[in-house]
């Protein structure tokens, strides 16, 4: 709003000023004519009649007053409103200082849910092994036996002995290759090969891949137990599924087919001398594990890779410790092989694992069967069989397992 000039407020402010100095209230016609009259008459009788106040004069100084009364209300408004924004201005900084607290409690709290989750789930990675080992006891108690026979116990105690030997090296090489992997990776929860075929891709493992992703285990757990299946399928495939090692397969077959024609008709002492003199004739005394070895551990690189291909090992260099125990693992099994084939006539010892997928019958604790199925060889089994008479002059097959194979359960 434009502001007016002083001049043209002053009638406005002396009528305002009059009106509050009258005790009265609005006169009547009569009484205004009344009070005209008297003040002409009283103006007749003077000589000369008094000059009228001058506006200005009567307005300022009222005006000043209440200037002044202003003035002197405003420091003690300020002041007024100076300590109201010092308390606010203190609420606000306690606020703030109770919300980082808040935000401190909060940030404590997230952490140690997430140490908790953490915790949680190495405990159900723990839940999962534990069980898959608890399901092979149970295996191993309900099929018990004793070690081959009264005759041939001197024999299945010794194999036994070199074939729990050979086990552990292969449980060792597992580990060793497993952590070549940074810990943090192999802690990670497992996830299907980033490749076109995902599990497909894993091969014989892809059974293991699956049980691992619905039971939550981590990426080391699968790398421990797909080494040590794979390793045992190497040994099968090169050496125990061979009448004797280095020599082609048709030949082998073709020996081990005559092997067995051989204990059907005639009686265990025969064939047992027959199998151990043919071995020792066709066997390759030069043989050096070191290379099959070093194949070996190039293969399980690649396996690794495939699982944890964020895991780039040097090339052309490989862990020396991997190579060593590896050629620890093929010098045993060699051994074993060797010993199995010519020390002993009693019997025949035959190194074996189990199909994966293969159906498996254990009683629980609540004495109910429950049916689970083989998703991973953990470890080498061992059984053994001769020839003993029949009606007519004919020879079957006796069976008995001494060691039975080390698997991993889908329980």
């Amino acid at each position: 709003m434009t502001e007016q000039p002083l001049p043209s407020l002053i009638p406005f402010v002396f009528n305002l000023v009059m009106s509050l100095d009258r005790d009265q209230g609005p006169k009547t016609e009569t009484e205004r004519d009344a009070q005209v009259d008297s003040e002409r008459s009283s103006t007749d009788n003077r000589s000369q009649p008094p000059e009228p106040p001058h506006l200005e004069a009567t307005t300022r100084p009222r005006l000043r007053k209440a200037l002044h009364h202003a003035r002197c209300d405003i420091p003690e408004k300020y002041g007024r409103l100076k300590e109201h924004y010092t308390h606010v201005r203190k609420e606000r900084d306690h606020l703030h200082d109770h919300i980082q607290t808040m935000q401190s409690t909060i940030d404590q709290h997230v952490d140690h849910i997430d140490r908790s989750k953490s915790i949680v789930d190495a405990l159900q990675d723990q839940l999962a092994a534990t069980q898959a080992e608890l399901v092979q006891v149970r295996l191993e108690l309900q099929a018990s036996q004793s070690v081959v026979s009264t005759e041939a116990s001197d024999d299945g105690e010794t194999l036994v002995d070199m074939l729990s030997v050979l086990n552990q090296k292969i449980k060792e090489f597992a580990y060793i290759v497993r952590d070549l992997v940074p810990p943090k990776m192999g802690e990670a929860r497992f996830a299907p090969p980033k490749t076109k075929k995902g599990l497909a891709d894993m091969g014989s493992l892809e059974a293991l891949g699956v049980f691992a992703i619905e039971t939550k285990m981590s990426l080391a757990t699968v790398l421990q137990h797909g080494i040590r299946h794979k390793t045992c399928e190497r040994l099968l495939g090169v050496l125990f599924m061979f009448f004797a090692p280095a020599i082609d397969e048709p030949l082998s077959r073709h020996l081990s087919e005559l092997h067995r024609s051989l204990s059907l008709h005639y009686p265990q002492a025969y064939g047992s001398r027959w199998r151990a003199m043919t071995y020792n004739h066709i066997r390759p005394q030069n043989i050096d594990p070191s290379g099959a070895a070093r194949m070996w551990v190039e293969h399980t690189l690649a396996f690794v890779n495939l699982c944890a291909p964020d895991y780039h090992p040097a090339k052309g260099t490989l862990p020396k410790n991997a190579l060593e125990k590896a050629t620890e693992i093929f010098r045993a099994a060699l051994a074993l092989q060797d010993k199995a084939k010519t020390a002993y006539l009693a019997y025949n010892y035959e190194v074996f694992a189990i199909d994966l997928g293969t159906p498996l019958n254990y009683v629980r604790d609540d004495e109910k069967k429950q049916n689970v199925e083989v998703v991973a060889v953990l470890g080498l089994g061992l059984k053994a069989w001769r020839s003993v008479p029949a009606d007519e002059e004919q020879y079957v097959m006796e069976e008995v397992v001494p060691v039975r194979v080390s698997v991993l359960a889908n329980a």
